[in-house]
């Protein structure tokens, strides 16, 4: 199966421990990496385990270093992305365009490339700074998508708590790996079904709330 991010622009990926996300959102990153160069694209991680993304640590895509086990270090970034999301907004003003699609045919340059920041474990950061972590999360959802940002969201806690109404609702694109229970499939997709897939690498797509198709995750070593 294959999806262009600009159409699904931000996502969210839930499931048990073990069940594949980490493996999932790693696989993503390389399926972009492959076809744009770093001039195109760029990626910013977020990884609180601190384990995951090692193999990215010295790859020309990385935009800044990989930020691990630091939660106030990750809000400040998150801090960082909504500041070049309104300056990416001032330059398509400033050229009279709508999406950096029309700002990069008129300016026929490389100044913007695309920017894909992946949360893992986003549970960590709504323990420590929740209030600030949910206003900036729905400032990127709701205005990133003109400007080339993408945002994708991993977590093993999904409850009301964890993923509140507010952002849920700018996440429209979800995929679920192996849940405990019908109630918890529901949490993530908003139906039931991820609690009857395999424990490791299977998985429930539903893009923007249409009804979810089952994939297995690719291993790429």
């Amino acid at each position: 199966m294959i999806k262009d991010l600009r159409k699904i622009p931000h996502i969210l990926v839930a499931g048990q421990t073990g069940s594949g996300k980490s493996v999932f959102l790693n696989c993503m990153l390389k399926s972009l990496k492959a076809p744009l160069p770093d001039s195109e694209c760029k990626f910013i991680i977020i990884d609180p385990k601190g384990t995951d993304y090692d193999m990215w640590e010295s790859d020309k895509h990385l935009m800044c270093p990989i930020v691990k086990l630091d939660a106030k270090m990750a809000v400040h970034k998150l801090h960082e992305v909504s500041e070049l999301i309104k300056e990416r907004q001032q330059k398509l003003q400033d050229r009279k365009v709508k999406n950096i699609e029309e700002y990069k045919k008129k300016t026929n340059n490389c100044d913007m490339p695309y920017v894909v920041v992946v949360i893992d474990e986003f549970a960590d950061l709504m323990t420590v700074a929740r209030k600030e972590v949910e206003g900036l999360v729905q400032y990127i959802t709701q205005t990133s998508r003109a400007v080339g940002v993408h945002l994708i969201i991993g977590t093993q806690h999904y409850d009301g708590k964890t993923l509140p109404g507010a952002i849920k609702a700018n996440l429209p694109t979800r995929i679920a790996f192996y849940a405990r229970t019908s109630v918890e499939s529901r949490q993530i997709l908003g139906e039931r079904g991820a609690e009857n897939l395999l424990p490791c690498a299977d998985m429930l797509f539903s893009d923007a709330g249409r009804a979810p198709i089952r994939i297995h995750t690719p291993y790429i070593d």
